[in-house]
């Protein structure tokens, strides 16, 4: 829902009339709300069990005795109204967890390629680093049902990609864990294809404060398998 939250700003400000004025949209965002409560309480009630299970020592694997977000609302209690969180609260609180971390992860990824393809020397060092440890792009076209992708070990060696990690972290902060993920997605993104800018239009790298720091213009490029070339 953070995406299209924007859209929905208007019905704060006068509630009661909002509803009235702005009907088909007051009625789209109580549908979002119903779709995100289906998917969600499923989940929750799937954790509840899980938990019962691990406090009884009956637990069906391994990955059972992983503690989830939401195993940690579930005996979570209001100190005020003496009283656990209803379903419908977790599902906010799981829905914040969820937006705040995927929304930081794709709005750095973003800020990182848009200076990638501003400044093609610097993504060509970062694959050549990347060709360096893993060798080359993997060959489109080959009979592999296993896509091949760069390991959380080889990403420890490539210095140079976690500086341009870093340098869009510090345009967009991230977290440890989100951290991780971008130098996975990056390094993989770039192993895989080269990304140019559309003919015509340059990279604008203008700013806009939203849930967070985000692009003006968002980023639009052409892609081109890097295996595919290789074969020509």
């Amino acid at each position: 829902m953070l995406v299209n939250s924007s859209r929905f700003d208007i019905l704060n400000v006068w509630p009661m009339l909002g509803k009235i004025v702005f009907h088909n949209r007051w009625q789209e965002l109580i549908q979002l709300r119903q779709s995100q409560e289906d998917v969600l309480i499923a989940f929750i009630r799937s954790r509840r069990k899980v938990v019962k299970r691990r406090q009884q020592g009956r637990m069906e694997s391994d990955k059972e005795s992983l503690v989830a977000y939401v195993d940690t609302l579930l005996d979570l209690e209001l100190p005020d109204e003496k009283r656990k969180l209803n379903e419908k609260e977790m599902v906010s609180l799981c829905s914040e967890f969820l937006d705040a971390g995927t929304d930081k992860t794709s709005t750095a990824l973003q800020w990182i390629m848009a200076n990638l393809v501003k400044y093609p020397h610097v993504q060509t060092k970062v694959y050549e680093e990347i060709h360096g440890i893993v060798g080359p792009s993997p060959q489109f076209g080959e009979k592999n049902e296993n896509i091949v992708m760069i390991k959380e070990d080889d990403l420890q060696r490539m210095l140079y990609l976690k500086s341009v990690v870093l340098e869009g972290r510090r345009i967009c902060p991230a977290a440890g864990m989100v951290m991780l993920h971008l130098e996975f997605f990056l390094a993989n993104l770039v192993w895989y294809f080269e990304w140019t800018a559309m003919e015509g239009d340059a990279i604008d790298l203008s700013k806009k404060q939203e849930f967070t720091t985000v692009m003006k213009y968002p980023l639009q490029t052409h892609i081109f398998p890097r295996g595919l070339s290789q074969t020509l």
